[in-house]
């Protein structure tokens, strides 16, 4: 007879089933949308340069700062979104981790928090930028 999972302890996982883990590609892809994400969040003031939008298209720019200032939001939740479906695949595999899963669960994690200094960065980013556009006038 199997122990009932109210009094089963925390750390004994030999009854749990064998886990299918997320796809391969999720956590390495959670990696690079958060990578992505941070690096145009790190390139938003450099576009953000370009103060007029159908000015900054007019001279030849293919992208204004205003227009620009969502994307690393967008790749960042994509990486997010990534590394938490790999994490949840992961939630029920048996320990210790064989390598492939602890490299899943590092990409996994990196994806976040790389997602989530690009939003921060650009959140900080247009703030200052609001707050100084509001000063100036």
């Amino acid at each position: 007879m199997t122990p009932d999972h109210a009094t089963q302890s925390l750390g004994d996982d030999r009854d749990l089933p064998l886990a299918r883990p997320a796809p391969g590609w999720m956590g390495p892809a959670s990696a690079w949308a958060g990578g992505v994400a941070l690096l145009t969040g790190v390139a938003l003031p450099v576009v953000g340069k370009w103060r007029r939008s159908v000015g900054a298209v007019a001279d030849g720019h293919w992208m204004s700062g205003d227009m620009w200032a969502p994307f690393p939001v967008f790749v960042a939740v994509v990486g997010v979104l990534l590394g938490m479906a790999v994490l949840w695949h992961l939630r029920t595999c048996r320990r210790p981790y064989s390598a492939a899963v602890v490299g899943a669960r590092l990409q996994a994690w990196t994806g976040i928090v790389l997602g989530g200094l690009a939003v921060g960065l650009v959140y900080v980013y247009v703030i200052t930028y609001a707050v100084w556009r509001a000063m100036k006038g």
